[in-house]
């Protein structure tokens, strides 16, 4: 009971800092990491990856000097997915992102038989 009366003055803010009534940081990023599980979630997924992708494109629009070619995007999808950075992910996990990934590569290869 306590512990609900403590946390019904807290509030994300539009700098990400967690604070409480009277305008005290709690926690610099909320979460650790930013990510609201609230817009996580999708068809009992743990994450939306549309969403996030769209979340990153917004924030880090693309240049012209940073896009991939297909095959660019092909071999950088392999060796991301085989780093240590996400060995700990869980099968299902790696797979559901292998899937998301390989069907915009598909949409990639796809944009660019039609540009020739």
């Amino acid at each position: 009971r306590k512990l609900m009366k403590a946390l019904e003055d807290l509030s994300v803010q539009y700098d990400h800092t967690v604070r409480n009534a009277s305008g005290t940081i709690i926690q610099f990023e909320y979460g650790g990491d930013s990510l609201d599980p609230a817009n996580m979630e999708t068809d009992n997924k743990p994450m939306d990856f549309d969403r996030v992708l769209s979340q990153a494109i917004s924030t880090c629009p693309p240049t012209a000097d940073t896009l991939l070619s297909p095959s660019e995007f092909s071999e950088l999808i392999e060796v991301k997915l085989k780093s240590p950075t996400v060995s700990h992910c869980s099968k299902n996990f790696m797979k559901t992102l292998r899937e998301f990934l390989e069907e915009k590569l598909q949409f990639l290869n796809h944009q660019e038989e039609s540009m020739q």
